[in-house]
């Protein structure tokens, strides 16, 4: 029983950690910024600004928005400005259109 505890503990944590590595934002590239569920998207603008960084498109839900910014603290500023997860925008949201005019937040 401990060999299949152990197994199933060692497989996550690889999981966890094939999934870190693919949900890595990279510099300067689109980054998916993921505040509180049901925050307003002005607040989600209000944080891409106080980072520093340009918002690229939204996603149909207020709480998550596509920024960039060429700063190499700007996941860092996010996350200091209130967001709660900051991602590679390529993994989950591969469909947004990258000639999307970005606009100065």
């Amino acid at each position: 029983m401990k060999t299949i505890a152990s197994v199933t503990s060692q497989a996550l944590l690889c999981t966890l950690a094939v999934l870190a590595i693919a949900l890595s934002p990279k510099p300067g590239g689109h980054v998916a910024v993921i505040l509180g569920p049901g925050s307003s998207e002005p607040a989600a603008v209000g944080a891409i600004a106080a980072a520093d960084g340009l918002l690229v498109d939204g996603t149909g839900q207020s709480w998550i928005v596509v920024a960039r910014s060429d700063n190499p603290d700007f996941v860092s500023a996010l996350y200091a400005a209130g967001a709660w997860l900051v991602i590679d925008a390529g993994f989950g949201f591969g469909c947004t259109n990258k000639d999307v005019k970005e606009t100065r937040s």
